[in-house]
């Protein structure tokens, strides 16, 4: 079996947004991805913790944008 649902990674940069209709969640494209694009989103994450450097590299990112934060927390 293989999974139709589409796999989103973070970028600083996104190409797509989540947005919530009635208690639902849908990701929308903000603006025209093409065939074969990656698709992704900003995560955002969020942590009790205080934040350090420690947990901003836990937590990294590499997305490659030219403004990329380095971290996918928000």
């Amino acid at each position: 079996q293989t999974c139709a649902l589409p796999i989103f990674n973070h970028s600083c940069r996104p190409n797509c947004e989540p947005v919530e209709v009635g208690g639902r969640v849908f990701i929308q494209t903000r603006r025209q991805v093409w065939r074969g694009e990656e698709l992704t989103f900003n995560y955002g994450l969020v942590s009790d913790e205080p934040l350090t450097d420690a947990l901003k590299s836990k937590y990294a990112c590499r997305c490659g944008a030219k403004k990329c934060k380095g971290t996918m927390l928000a």
